[in-house]
């Protein structure tokens, strides 16, 4: 780093072939306004095989000394949760932040989350997003992918998606970070490639420390238009959830575990059919879920387009399957290794 003034924000972003959305980013970045802060931001780079790690070079080389400056770091294992430890061993910040490739930040967000660490008792600070927008505006599909988090019916339960009122929270997105919670808890888990900050945050309140939301840290969250990777994540979410939990049971959140109850029902309303008829009361949830379903698509369709509203239907119900499905396998897996273990 350039200049003498101690560093008051390490800001850490991991990322591998994301040269769809990459560029949103570190605009953002780049442009913040951080008053008399200096911030460094670590852009780890998971050996991408596009154009992101020469974007990121780019970027790298518009950095403001003693404002905002950059850097391109080699993130060797090409994981989520190796280089959020990377990040913290390489940080001269005494505050860390974690972000994502896939989000747009506003110009003071790191100002605000330092004057927020300032005046708040908590080891940890946070917002959510501010809105869900498609990496291609066109696509009807990515539109209604999109809607995903701005929906109860889709996968917003937690705290911070819609939340208005600052307070106290069990996880916040990204989420900053004083640099005596990781001297106190450890590091992030580096077996689980997914949900890694849900364990940590977990630890953070099991030792006693505050994790504070404040809507005014909000950031705009790019989708990509992608099917395939849209099923693929909520699969992958769905299927380290049980070494989550098993690394840390305190980690177990109900909303997490509920798809998977939700494929089980299904799966057992398949296997019994063909066997027995099928009773009407066994319907019930089933019909109950399809129609909530279909008043959320309505009202989505109020704030988006008709189109995008009615696909937003089949979209969810096929995401809830996913991630079902995922947890389900995953802990099948668990169960595997554990009797490999054993013999």
């Amino acid at each position: 780093m350039s200049s003498a003034k101690p560093v008051d924000l390490t800001f850490a972003i991991p990322f591998r072939n994301e040269e769809g959305c990459l560029e949103r980013t570190l605009s953002s970045v780049v442009e913040q306004d951080t008053g008399e802060y200096r911030v460094e931001v670590l852009l780890l780079d998971g050996r991408s095989e596009d154009r992101s790690a020469s974007i990121a070079r780019r970027y790298a080389s518009m950095s403001r000394p003693g404002r905002v400056e950059l850097a391109v770091v080699d993130n060797e294992q090409e994981r989520t949760p190796f280089a959020f430890n990377k990040a913290i061993g390489l940080a001269k910040g005494k505050i860390i932040g974690f972000g994502g490739a896939h989000t747009e930040y506003p110009t003071d967000y790191f100002k605000k989350a330092l004057e927020l660490m300032a005046r708040v008792d908590a080891g940890v600070v946070g917002g959510g997003h501010s809105d869900y927008v498609a990496e291609d505006p066109s696509s009807v599909l990515a539109r209604a992918m999109a809607c995903l988090y701005k929906s109860r019916m889709g996968s917003g339960v937690a705290a911070y998606h819609r939340r208005k009122e600052p307070g106290y929270v069990d996880t916040v997105y990204g989420g900053f970070y004083r640099r005596e919670v990781f001297d106190r808890i450890g590091l992030f888990n580096e077996r689980l490639t997914r949900n890694q900050d849900n364990e940590l945050n977990a630890r953070v309140t099991s030792a006693g420390m505050k994790i504070y939301f404040d809507p005014s840290l909000r950031t705009l969250y790019v989708q990509k238009a992608d099917f395939k990777s849209f099923i693929a994540r909520g699969y992958r979410f769905g299927f380290f959830h049980p070494e989550t939990w098993r690394a840390n049971p305190r980690s177990f959140r109900v909303r997490h575990a509920a798809p998977a109850v939700f494929t089980i029902y299904l799966l057992s309303g398949l296997i019994i059919s063909p066997l027995f008829p099928v009773l009407w009361w066994y319907c019930c949830p089933m019909v109950a879920y399809g129609l909530l379903l279909s008043a959320e698509g309505v009202r989505l369709m109020k704030t988006t387009s008709l189109s995008v509203g009615a696909l937003t239907v089949p979209l969810f119900f096929l995401y809830h399957l996913s991630y079902g499905i995922g947890t389900l396998n995953g802990v099948l897996a668990l169960a595997a290794s554990h009797f490999r273990a054993k013999t």
